[in-house]
């Protein structure tokens, strides 16, 4: 198939993928994925955290996501609002009422 240059012409998923196959290739030290299952099939998504990034030999992956499911899978949670950290804590941090994570999480 021909790609078009900025690759227009494949769906969001292709182009995850493609991004996550050139990241396996390059071996970086440290993962950044922005919300990486988001157009990524039900099951597929549903991995265990340590399944799916096993092929990834990095010290640390760092994850942007919204989707509570996902959230809940990470080490550490990280909540921003209006550009202030107002969270940081484990998942765990669901039981902190006042949090901003469990607003959303209540909310889901």
């Amino acid at each position: 198939m021909t790609v078009a240059e900025d690759g227009s012409n494949w769906s969001m998923a292709q182009r995850q993928l493609f991004c996550l196959g050139h990241a396996l290739l390059r071996r970086s030290n440290i993962l950044v994925l922005d919300e990486p299952t988001v157009s990524i099939d039900n099951a597929s998504s549903a991995l265990d955290p340590k399944d799916k990034y096993a092929s990834f030999d990095v010290e640390k992956i760092l994850e942007l996501t919204k989707r509570i499911p996902t959230v809940m899978d990470c080490i550490m949670v990280l909540g921003i609002s209006d550009g202030k950290i107002v969270d940081y804590d484990d998942p765990k941090l669901i039981k902190k009422e006042a949090s901003l994570f469990a607003k959303h999480v209540h909310e889901y």
